[in-house]
């Protein structure tokens, strides 16, 4: 069966072709609209799972997934979907979009206007390190070891443990003081992970377009501060791949269905929030009190792990989600049919949050 790469989603859809070559080097990048909506798709020949290929084959499939949608954002926001969701065909993306309407529209809202900018900081571990090596502190606890005569395998560990407290404090101090100087001019931020002992920070920030030279001078200025002795750099603009990724999920009817059962709800329409979050109390209430019961029979039956609490919990929210999607972009026929739902990923501080998308959390 053929399927479809979606790579984002984007407002005012025009061409339903472009010129941009898609993930699997072959075919090109369409534009399927759907109202006022577009979802950035192509081709799928590469008829494997993502997942099954070796590593450095999947690095070169997410390049190219992010070279994609960074041409496709020249044209104008673009939400990027999560790499590697596939669809069956132009329905199916259509649905997508239109049973999560809302959801998109909001988060379209909230990054109109905005990019995310990478700002990575790296230092000369080497220079760091002689340069702790002869502040007061170590230098009295490396004449203490050589004062007691061969160092012991303890001393060399204890010694250690202080030069890396005092690296990890210089980087923190070092960070600190290079966020406040460029958080002022962001929405949101995220810390990305250190790859290696030169970094010092490796952080995401969204800023409004309008100040992207501002913030850029502003990254300057710390190159002064610091005397040149660390690397600033910049990456970007890019999409909003930290602050606002679209996670498609494909909810079954078998899926919907457990859900309401677990619930204890009927499986005649869509139930609103306060309805689903009632039944949820009610169903956790009664298994705390059977799981308090089984505990005191001894009951082989008992949940101390709380297996329980888990798929209640997993079913309220995901009839809670299935309950925040469009009525009107669901086709005809009711329920008995699979449903999208279109989470909105981030991992930002600030502003933005996952629970502003889709009608709160």
């Amino acid at each position: 069966m053929t399927q479809d790469f979606v790579y984002g989603i984007v407002e005012g859809p025009g061409r339903s072709r472009t010129n941009i070559i898609g993930l699997d080097g072959r075919s090109r990048v369409r534009i399927v609209a759907s109202g006022d909506l577009g979802a950035v798709v192509s081709d799928d020949n590469l008829q494997a799972d993502l997942r099954d290929l070796p590593v450095p084959e999947l690095l070169e499939h997410m390049v190219a997934y992010q070279r994609v949608v960074e041409q496709v954002m020249r044209g104008g926001v673009v939400l990027p979907v999560r790499f590697g969701t596939r669809v069956a065909d132009a329905d199916e993306v259509r649905d997508l979009m239109e049973q999560n309407r809302t959801t998109l529209s909001e988060a379209f809202s909230r990054m109109r206007g905005s990019r995310e900018l990478e700002v990575a900081a790296t230092w000369d571990i080497r220079q760091v390190l002689g340069e702790i090596g002869r502040e007061p502190e170590v230098v009295a606890a490396r004449a203490a070891i050589e004062a007691r005569g061969d160092p012991t395998p303890e001393d060399r560990v204890a010694l250690g443990r202080l030069v890396a407290s005092r690296v990890e404090a210089r980087r923190a101090t070092t960070r600190r003081l290079a966020l406040d100087t460029l958080e002022p001019l962001a929405t949101s931020t995220a810390a990305h992970a250190l790859v290696d002992e030169r970094m010092i920070m490796n952080e995401a920030f969204l800023l409004p377009a309008t100040d992207i030279a501002a913030f850029e001078a502003q990254v300057r200025r710390l190159d002064k501060v610091f005397g040149g002795q660390i690397d600033f750099r910049i990456v970007g603009p890019l999409p909003p791949y930290t602050f606002c990724i679209v996670d498609p999920a494909r909810v079954t009817l078998g899926e919907q269905q457990a859900a309401r059962r677990t619930l204890k709800l009927s499986d005649a329409g869509d139930h609103d929030e306060r309805t689903i979050r009632d039944a949820y109390r009610r169903a956790a209430a009664d298994a705390g009190r059977a799981a308090a019961e089984a505990r005191r029979d001894r009951s082989p039956d008992a949940d101390p792990v709380g297996r329980n609490g888990e798929d209640l919990k997993g079913a309220e929210e995901l009839l809670l989600d299935l309950a925040r999607t469009d009525a009107a972009g669901h086709r005809a026929g009711g329920e008995a049919r699979d449903r999208w739902i279109a989470r909105i990923r981030t991992t930002g501080s600030g502003e933005i949050s996952s629970a502003t998308f889709g009608g709160g959390g």
